[in-house]
């Protein structure tokens, strides 16, 4: 029984790998030249270095696990194709540098912390688990910096419910915490509707928009809501 599940465990760790199709070396027309570009990637320490056509470009992660490549497709309607470079770390933190060759140069597109979506729309959307609810983030190719760049938002949905206060907690009209809006009661629920994320470096800047039982909606503060309420999700 116990070389059973040794094996199935093996099996599924061989599939997920396969799944993911990283490698280390490849060929692959990059810039629809009709020429085939010879892409090597190597490790060094904790940084690498990625060789397309003898033309190098090195690069590391704040983790330690590289992976490899494989080829992606930002945008079907230009005539690029690019490389994404993968490693992962103890929890399953996915970090993504994202390359694009254009026969002579190497550019470095971005980094990308999170599970990336790229469905050749030109769009690349990156979900990041923020503790108890999935961060979306929105990047699109800035032609000028050739850069693949994060749009904008006002605040990140959350769409967490049922969490319930176990003590009185005050939400505010207003970010700066000046205008109270409501108290809300022991045992009370509540439904976090946003998040406000001043820098993604400090989650102590964090603020959420919540709703109250009685319809009242109003911001508050990261650590005073994780403090007084529970009910949170904190599995990966």
């Amino acid at each position: 029984m116990k070389e059973t599940l040794i094996l199935i465990f093996l099996f599924l760790q061989f599939n997920f790998a396969q799944s993911q199709n990283f490698v280390f070396t490849a060929q692959a027309d990059l810039n629809s030249d009709n020429i085939p570009d010879k892409i090597n990637l190597s490790e060094t320490d904790y940084a690498y270095t990625l060789n397309i056509n003898g033309i190098k470009i090195t690069g590391e992660f704040d983790v330690e696990g590289l992976n490899g490549f494989k080829i992606i497709d930002i945008n079907k309607n230009d005539v690029f194709k690019e490389i994404a470079v993968h490693a992962s770390g103890p929890s399953d933190d996915d970090e993504y540098n994202l390359y694009r060759f254009n026969g002579k140069e190497i550019y470095f597109l971005n980094k990308l912390k999170g599970n990336p979506t790229f469905n050749g729309n030109g769009i690349v959307y990156l979900d990041f688990w923020e503790g108890f609810w999935m961060r979306r983030d929105k990047f699109v190719f800035d032609k000028k910096v050739k850069k693949l760049k994060r749009v904008p938002q006002f605040a990140y949905y959350v769409g967490v419910k049922n969490i319930s206060v176990k003590n009185y907690i005050s939400i505010f009209a207003d970010k700066s915490m000046t205008q109270k809006t409501a108290v809300l009661s022991k045992n009370s629920k509540i439904e976090i509707l946003l998040c406000d994320i001043k820098t993604e470096e400090d989650s102590n800047d964090e603020i959420y928009l919540i709703k109250s039982k009685s319809g009242l909606i109003g911001w508050i503060k990261s650590s005073v809501l994780l403090e007084n309420c529970e009910g949170f999700n904190f599995a990966d």
